[in-house]
């Protein structure tokens, strides 16, 4: 009777261990719309209604440094930042690189100068800001760190009331409340190897995430091989500022595709997707940095993803730089 009720509960367990397994989460192509050439990040509104994208082109010809506003169909509705006039909060010749929202629904964008040709010279214009509108485009506050003389910070992420900045080796974590401002510096040494670079003092970054436990996950360019490009992934602690390198498993030997720049974003219960030139495709994580699964997007694919964001709703949206588009993923019913 004993060994009866030990089978029993092992089936029980069985059962209950099957039935929680996540099923395959199964996306498809909702449709896509095109941009203003020379866009290089994108953001949702709080209500998860308009798209926020910023872009620059530094042509003598043909420049302009702008945060335009589109609804979630695609249409363009208005251009609420532009960095070519002088207002409160426009700084003339500034370049946006990154932005993001708060809880609030105000815009933060990541800005630092760019060389102003004028008079048959160039000019190079000192700072390195933050400056949050709200989601009408009017200004609202500044974070000026002045001229920093080390690598550029070019990524932005907020959760929690706290702004983060990422240059691959420092984040600056900014208190929205006080304005209290905490340098961390990572623990980058020996990284760059480990990657594939002959570096180790930062890594190259082109995107950043902040999970639930406020890790911070960096993703960019690693080199798997001489001829081989692939991405990498590496997970920060800030508490015990300690970390683990993570991959994606796709890799090309176009150096071409030097120039992609991987994106990553996490949604509500802390999954996490990463686009990529490489694997024609999106690739879905647990917060382990465990792969779960592809999304295929090789009927509409994208050649240089830049950015990559998801509503409440699970749809994905992704900034293809290279093609002037935004392409829309689904849930699959």
């Amino acid at each position: 009777m004993r060994n009866y009720f030990l089978i029993l509960i092992v089936l029980i367990i069985i059962s209950c261990s099957n039935n929680q397994k996540s099923e395959v989460i199964k996306y498809e192509f909702l449709g896509e719309f095109n941009i203003k050439n020379g866009a290089n990040a994108i953001t949702l509104d709080s209500e998860y209604s308009n798209i926020f994208i910023s872009v620059y082109n530094n042509s003598i010809n043909n420049e302009f440094r702008e945060i335009q506003k589109y609804n979630i169909q695609g249409d363009y509705i208005e251009t609420l930042i532009d960095y070519m006039t002088n207002i409160d909060g426009n700084y003339e010749y500034y370049t946006p690189l990154d932005l993001t929202t708060d809880s609030d629904g105000n815009i933060l964008v990541l800005v630092r100068p760019y060389y102003q040709f004028a008079n048959n010279e160039w000019y190079q214009h000192n700072g390195f800001c933050i400056i949050v509108f709200d989601e009408n485009g009017k200004f609202q506050k500044e974070y000026d760190f002045g001229s920093i003389e080390e690598k550029w910070f070019d990524e932005i992420s907020f959760l929690n009331g706290f702004i983060y900045v990422t240059n691959g080796t420092t984040i600056k974590r900014i208190n929205s409340l006080d304005d209290d401002v905490i340098d961390i510096n990572l623990p980058v040494e020996n990284i760059g190897s480990k990657i594939g670079y002959n570096i180790d003092d930062n890594i190259p970054v082109s995107d950043m995430a902040i999970d639930g436990e406020e890790n911070i996950w960096l993703v960019g360019q690693s080199r798997v091989s001489e001829k081989e490009i692939g991405c990498f992934m590496v997970k920060f602690n800030l508490n015990y500022l300690t970390y683990d390198i993570l991959y994606s498993n796709g890799s090309t030997d176009n150096f071409g595709a030097a120039f992609n720049k991987p994106g990553i974003v996490f949604d509500d219960k802390d999954n996490f997707y990463l686009a990529t030139g490489y694997c024609q495709s999106i690739e879905m994580f647990n917060n382990k940095g465990k792969f779960e699964q592809e999304i295929s997007i090789i009927d509409h694919q994208f050649s240089y993803p830049t950015d990559i964001k998801i509503d409440k709703d699970y749809n994905i949206y992704v900034l293809d730089s290279r093609n002037d588009r935004i392409l829309i993923y689904g849930l699959e019913f």
